[in-house]
């Protein structure tokens, strides 16, 4: 594994060390890896800020599978030399392979942040096991987002098909599903994620006909459809996972997003139900509020607007209904004041993307 430029410009051992360091890096260079460990160890004892040295070792001690001796060479990196991204993620990867979810996660997403080397099979291994500890988190669309990418980056199907599935389909790891579902379901979606759509659609329709009967299978195809723009077509599927599994919020809030505008009639009844499945859910009142307010019942929009912004107060498009809400209501003071807002938090998210 290459040193990051940040790490290696580090102060590099001197004097009495040089020796140490000189002998761990020749054992380490010759591939006598059991060799370098106290080598370096000792170079270290004597130039602890030395932090090309604790990425070697921490490097060399992840290749041998010692992950909890590894995490602590890269937990030193990352103190030592805190603007490296690289350091940050190598100790997420040890943190994954202990079982500590969250701390890994953390430092995963702090080396992002910070920012990654351009080196294909780092960047691999990273995002796919970010997206194995979301899938775990039960966190499914972070999760596909991250299976995706790869699948865009050239990654066998084979090796996604499963995860891909279990994040598209809501499966946690380790949970029984038929057999097939997974493998058909992930190359279908596999095919979705590199924009070969023809073949994404053909393989979607043969999961729906041979496991349509079990959960989240109408719903994520509609979820398909929608993204290449066959509303018409998703809802049909929303119907149909709604009518096998009757309280499946996300297709409630499926059918209510994909008509609020077409037919905000058609919509209601689905947008309501999804409020009275999830009452905290901001975007079952977003939605609500929204359908209520193109069907003219500004009274019950605004409440629902109201409750939505409270529970999701960094959504900007609540705020923008909510400022046609008080303008149609003849309050324009708050229709003025919650546009203004709804201007800034657009601008800050404008912000936000262009920095990432």
């Amino acid at each position: 594994m290459s040193v990051p430029a940040t790490v290696s410009a580090q102060r590099s051992p001197s004097g009495g060390c040089k020796d140490a360091a000189a002998a761990a890096e020749l054992a380490a260079d010759q591939g006598r890896l059991d060799e370098a460990i106290p080598r370096y160890r000792r170079a270290l004892s004597c130039q602890p800020a030395w932090a090309e040295g604790w990425w070697r070792l921490g490097s060399i001690l992840y290749e041998l599978d010692r992950y909890a001796e590894a995490a602590v060479a890269f937990r030193t990196v990352t103190r030592l030399a805190p603007a490296n991204g690289d350091s940050f993620a190598m100790l997420g990867l040890c943190e994954a392979r202990l079982g500590r979810r969250a701390a890994a996660l953390a430092h995963i997403a702090k080396g992002r942040q910070l920012g990654l080397r351009d080196e294909p099979r780092f960047m691999r291994v990273v995002w796919f096991t970010e997206g194995s500890l979301l899938l775990e988190e039960g966190r499914f669309a972070a999760a596909q987002e991250r299976f995706e990418a790869l699948a865009r980056d050239e990654v066998p199907a084979q090796q996604l098909a499963e995860p891909l599935a279990r994040a598209v389909l809501g499966i946690l790891p380790g949970r029984a599903a038929p057999p097939g579902l997974l493998d058909a379901a992930g190359q279908a979606q596999y095919f979705a994620a590199i924009r070969d759509m023809g073949n994404a659609k053909a393989y979607w329709k043969k999961v729906v006909e041979q496991f349509g009967a079990e959960p989240n299978v109408h719903f994520a195809y509609g979820r398909y459809l929608l993204s290449i723009y066959e509303d018409d077509l998703a809802v049909r599927e929303f119907q149909a996972e709604i009518a096998a599994h009757p309280s499946h919020l996300l297709a409630h809030v499926g059918v209510a997003g994909a008509k609020a505008g077409a037919d905000p009639v058609f919509a209601l009844p689905f947008a309501e139900r999804a409020a009275q499945l999830a009452p905290n859910l901001g975007e079952a009142r977003f939605l609500l509020g929204m359908i209520l307010l193109n069907l003219g019942d500004v009274r019950r929009a605004t409440i629902e607007l109201e409750r939505a912004r409270t529970l999701s107060p960094r959504e900007a498009k609540i705020l923008f209904q909510l400022a046609r809400a008080y303008s149609r209501a003849g309050r324009r003071a708050d229709a003025e004041r919650t546009q203004a807002l709804y201007q800034k938090l657009t601008e800050m998210n404008e912000k936000r993307t262009k920095a990432r």
